[in-house]
């Protein structure tokens, strides 16, 4: 290396910009190399006498400022011969600085603290990361991605933030980040105001506040503040620059106008959820229709969830409390809630019951959203008929392919199910699912795998939202409704490994108040 270069790391590191692999190499350099370690002497003398004279003057206008005298300087260097002789001596002295230099880069002081609620699934680039570590450390420079869950982040100025997958975060500066991707919710204390939030489209300066960011790759960017203030910079276009303050909500257009939106306090997570974030339909009588959760709700539709059918709904003793019965005619519930797109797996669970002598023979379905016209994009889990015996199994679709238990449901029982898909849909590997039901697993496989990948597809003219007890025709008069018994459905945002799904179906069995013999009907 020539001494150019070694004297411009030298100037990366009195500057605190150099990299580890950099600061690893001219570590070793300063262990071998005695003219290495002239130039950082003479480097740091320099320094220290350049930032002595600012110091000193940085109380007078700045054209007044002394000038450093270049005789000064000179003097100093003359000074190497007689240092020379105690170079080797002190470099171990130095030495020791650099490791303690690098010791402070990774410190937590540099960066940021992160925790992870159960089954959250991230990366981390520009830095090694530590499986058996409970409390992380984000480096400045470095990205956090999030597939599932949830992360909290506290930075060394006081800022602490909640992110909601999927989700890609970047620490620029030790009060300061960019959100490519995700719901964040920010909480900024006084001494961190100025603390700032760069996306695609927005800066966000803090101006003593709480507030929550949403972008997306495929949405413009929201602002929404909670308390305080910020400064909201369009980077758009015409750029402009507002203060948003408690209460309002912005959203920025294709041009780059701040447009007033609604403030919703429920699309962000303000702290770490105990397992993957749900929704959770526990259908006892009264408001049955509209969910119980931990989900921030970014992907629920506008209109409201309904019941239908021409019968009222009625209820059933259940594993816990009331089960809903459906009753095979037309009864279903319409969601307001979106579905998933394929951008990741998804859990679900429940308890089900089947009457004796109910008519499952037509693939009715249980859960399901997308569209499943034209090529299939959809999400759903149905019961699928023997066509010889009648015995009922599940079945999983994912687009136009799909996979049917080899357990049977087993009529007039209680049983309890839970299905994860073990992989996104836009992943490389083979589509399967991971199946419980009454606590014995077993993983499923389409008998055919397609190119490409099947597609979720939400946005469509015909794509419907959460359908449950109903297959998912657009038309009310063609879907095909189920004649059975749901209680405590769950739905998870996420994949879950085995040991997460066995502790999650003992939590779930826990609550139930009801013996497993058939409710009264």
């Amino acid at each position: 290396m020539t001494e150019k270069q070694i004297a411009d790391l030298i100037q990366q590191l009195i500057d605190d910009v150099i990299s580890p692999s950099d600061l690893e190499a001219l570590n070793e350099i300063l262990k071998k190399n005695p003219r290495a370690r002239e130039i950082l002497v003479d480097a740091m003398e320099i320094h220290s006498l350049l930032s002595e004279k600012t110091s000193k003057s940085a109380q007078i206008p700045e054209i007044a400022a002394e000038i450093v005298p270049i005789e000064k300087i000179v003097k100093r260097q003359r000074q190497r011969a007689i240092r020379a002789s105690i170079l080797s001596a002190a470099a171990a002295i130095v030495v020791g600085l650099f490791i303690l230099k690098q010791f402070l880069v990774t410190a937590p002081e540099s960066g940021a603290e992160f925790a992870t609620s159960p089954g959250t699934e991230f990366t981390l680039s520009n830095q090694e990361e530590s499986d058996t570590q409970k409390t992380r450390i984000l480096k400045v420079g470095s990205s956090i991605q999030l597939s599932q869950g949830t992360v909290e982040l506290k930075l060394s100025s006081g800022v602490r933030s909640v992110l909601t997958a999927p989700a890609h975060l970047t620490l620029t500066a030790a009060n300061e980040v960019r959100m490519h991707e995700g719901l964040g919710w920010f909480h900024v204390p006084e001494e961190a105001i100025g603390f700032t939030v760069e996306s695609k489209d927005l800066k966000v300066v803090d101006l003593g506040t709480e507030f929550g960011l949403k972008v997306s790759p495929e949405q413009h960017d929201e602002i929404h503040v909670f308390k305080g203030k910020v400064e909201a910079t369009s980077l758009r276009v015409k750029k402009p620059s507002m203060i948003v303050s408690a209460g309002e909500a912005k959203r920025i257009d294709p041009i780059g106008r701040l447009n007033s939106i609604p403030l919703d306090s429920e699309l962000f997570l303000t702290s770490l959820t105990k397992t993957l974030p749900y929704l959770h339909w526990p259908f006892e009588p009264g408001d049955f229709i509209e969910p119980e959760q931990n989900m921030a709700r970014r992907d629920f539709n506008n209109k409201s969830a309904s019941f239908n059918g021409a019968a009222p709904p009625r209820f059933v003793d259940g594993r816990v409390g009331h089960a809903i019965a459906f009753d095979g005619i037309d009864q279903h519930i319409i969601s307001n809630w979106r579905g998933f797109d394929n951008s990741r797996p998804v859990t679900t669970a429940f308890w089900i019951f089947i009457p004796e002598h109910a008519e499952n023979n037509k693939r009715e379905g249980i859960i399901g959203w997308g569209d499943r016209t034209g090529k299939n994009r959809k999400w759903k889990l149905a019961l699928s008929a023997d066509k010889l015996s009648g015995e009922l199994s599940l079945r999983v679709s994912w687009g136009n392919v799909w996979a049917d238990t080899q357990a049977k449901l087993t009529p007039n029982q209680w049983h309890q199910v839970l299905v994860t898909a073990i992989s996104p849909l836009n992943n490389d590997e083979p589509l399967a699912a991971e199946v419980y039901i009454n606590g014995e697993y077993e993983k499923i496989i389409p008998k055919r795998q397609v190119n490409p990948r099947p597609v979720i597809s939400l946005d469509t003219e015909n794509a419907v939202p959460l359908l449950i007890g109903s297959t998912l025709h657009p038309k009310n008069h063609n879907r095909r409704t189920i004649h059975a018994y749901l209680d405590e459905l769950y739905i998870y945002d996420g994949y879950m490994n085995q040991d997460m799904a066995r502790r999650t179906l003992q939590d779930l069995a826990a609550k139930a108040q009801h013996t497993d013999s058939p409710p009264n009907q």
